[in-house]
């Protein structure tokens, strides 16, 4: 598989991680998603102030080698340089992030908000932003699109009057239009109090608006889920290996997609944040067992459809890798080097894009901020 030469498009105080997005494709565009690292001056009289209201930008780019100027993206500043997400479901675009302060003590200091766009020529323009909940803060998000609705999911810190009630809480919302969204679930059970979970939503095989919740949460040895099938969600379930009492906020990533066996869920993962051999699972009615891909320390995995094939590329020590996902559990296993030699390489992120162009990768690069965004194709 060749690699365009990898480049620094732009730089940042920090980047998301998967399951997150920071990088889409529509009509032609690639457009990048980050937070601006300059910070704002008010002027007063002859009198300058420096002040830190960082906003969610955007670049764009018709062919990954040519990008244009940053423009906003977020209708205010955000909170966190490293919680939103961008979705499309290729025609619309769509971003989630917080505004506010983030606390565990001061309940409604931040805000979720979307903001629905449409591009032409590289430039989006965006309507509304759309309030969705006030809590604590300190998010991950996730989106989905089924047949009729866009899905919202998002771990949230809830901060109350009483120190009992101050936890993390999973929330699912849903929309027709991503105008106004209404709130399917509000559970606890999927994480733990005072540590936050990772999370991805992704479409559920076999129902037209069904979505399947995973949650990572930190005191488990396994993964949680739940299943909506458009109108009603099962009990708390689990599946897969997850190192116990530790973090896996960045560590896994979902897509469905159609395989010989039908549609299909595929999720890949690594133990925890610090990493580990990564390892696929497929779902169609039921979880499968757990297929090792390497058995390097790997970061960040992320799935990947590239012409027609499943890939999960990933990071080892300062080198980006890719393996290819089959359900031949004889297969030999085979670690692909794609890029070598980088600075520090983090939060890995891909998109397909469905033209010649093939697939593009988006890591941060760098020991300080702030941090180098890299981006290279993979033809």
């Amino acid at each position: 598989m060749p690699v365009a030469t990898p480049i620094t498009i732009a730089q940042t105080s920090n980047i998301n991680h998967p399951p997150q997005r920071n990088v889409i494709q529509v009509g032609g565009f690639i457009f990048v998603f980050y937070r601006r690292t300059s910070d704002q001056y008010l002027v007063i009289w002859s009198f300058q102030w420096r002040y830190s209201e960082i906003y969610l930008v955007y670049i764009s780019s018709a062919d990954g080698q040519t990008w244009s100027s940053e423009n906003l993206a977020s209708h205010s500043a955000i909170a966190s340089d490293t919680d939103f997400t961008v979705f499309t479901d290729g025609v619309s675009i769509l971003i989630a992030y917080p505004v506010g302060t983030y606390t565990t003590s001061t309940k409604g200091s931040c805000t979720v908000y979307t903001r629905k766009g449409t591009q032409s020529n590289g430039v989006i323009t965006w309507g509304t932003a759309v309030s969705v909940l006030s809590i604590g803060g300190y998010f991950k998000f996730s989106i989905t699109k089924t047949k009729n609705y866009f899905y919202l999911g998002f771990v949230g810190f809830y901060a109350s009057a009483s120190a009992v009630q101050r936890v993390y809480h999973v929330y699912v919302y849903r929309s027709t239009d991503a105008s106004a969204w209404t709130q399917i679930l509000d559970s606890t059970t999927m994480t733990d109090s005072g540590t936050q979970a990772g999370i991805v939503i992704s479409k559920l095989p076999k129902y037209a608006d069904g979505i399947m919740l995973i949650t990572a949460k930190y005191s488990a040895s396994s993964f949680s889920y739940k299943t909506y099938d458009g109108s009603t969600w099962s009990s708390d379930l689990s599946f897969g290996v997850k190192t116990a009492n530790a973090y896996a906020t960045g560590c896994f990533s979902a897509i469905t997609t159609f395989t010989y066996l039908g549609e299909t869920l595929i999720f890949a993962k690594v133990p925890s944040n610090s990493g580990g051999s990564l390892v696929f699972y497929y779902y169609t009615t039921s979880w499968s067992s757990g297929y090792t891909l390497s058995s390097l320390t790997c970061l960040s995995p992320n799935i990947f459809e590239h012409h027609g094939f499943i890939f999960v590329a990933y990071i080892v020590g300062t080198d980006i890798y890719f393996s290819e996902i089959t359900y031949l559990p004889s297969r030999a296993i085979t670690d692909y080097k794609i890029i070598a030699n980088e600075t520090s390489p983090s939060n890995l992120v891909t998109e397909w894009l469905p033209t010649p162009r093939g697939t593009c990768l988006l890591w941060r690069s760098g020991t300080a901020s702030p941090y180098n965004i890299r981006f290279a194709l993979l033809i």
